[in-house]
């Protein structure tokens, strides 16, 4: 695919509605980037970047904490081996954007029933089989106006059912009641497949990185 430019705005837009959907601290500037206080076990902070630029690098030279990732809007095959050898990149990711009405939401498939409840501003949708089991999941939350959709995940043991696109379906039907104007998600390989059948585009390359402990 052709290599596109992200948009800061829009990158400040999701990354605000990330920390909303995680409760951290909201993120604060740093040169033409951001910086979000994480504080989980497996992710101290992040700084996130719309671009590879000097100070993305400078950070990528200076830091050497473990567990602090360096995310920026770029391809992984063009930027993964000019990190310092400390740094792990991960699989590539995708900025992904969706306008327009919501997807029409199917019957569930039998043997499930589905739970969507709203929380401090979080919207979870939560798919569980009849022996309650939690097969699938998704969240968003509004941010300026945008949805933010998160950790949008299929148990292996209920894939192939379309129970994720069900999940994104009644997500983005209660983020249209919400009166969101625009959607957007970071996407690995195989969630782009799905959210493509769904009308999303991709905005932008993702690539991440980290030092491992």
């Amino acid at each position: 695919m052709a290599e596109v430019t992200a948009d800061p705005q829009l990158i400040t837009t999701w990354l605000k509605g990330w920390a909303l959907a995680h409760e951290t601290p909201m993120p604060t500037v740093c040169g033409n980037g951001w910086h979000v206080e994480v504080g989980l076990p497996d992710q101290k902070a992040r700084y996130v970047f719309a671009a590879p630029e000097p100070a993305f690098w400078q950070l990528a030279e200076t830091l050497t904490e473990p567990l602090v990732y360096l995310k920026v809007c770029a391809p992984h095959n063009k930027i993964g081996h000019l990190f310092p050898a400390r740094w792990a990149t991960e699989h590539r990711g995708f900025m992904m954007t969706r306008e327009g009405a919501p997807s029409p939401i199917r019957p569930l498939p039998d043997g499930y029933r589905l739970d969507l409840t709203e929380m401090n501003g979080i919207t979870t949708c939560l798919i569980y089989s009849n022996e309650g089991e939690e097969a699938a999941r998704g969240s968003l939350v509004i941010a300026d106006g945008m949805a933010v959709y998160d950790r949008i995940r299929t148990q292996a043991t209920h894939q192939h059912k379309g129970l994720g696109g069900l999940v994104m379906a009644n997500l983005q039907q209660a983020a249209h009641e919400l009166g969101r104007e625009r959607d957007m998600l970071c996407a690995t390989d195989a969630g782009r497949a799905l959210y493509e059948t769904l009308g999303w585009q991709v905005h932008s390359l993702y690539t991440s990185a980290v030092i491992r402990p």
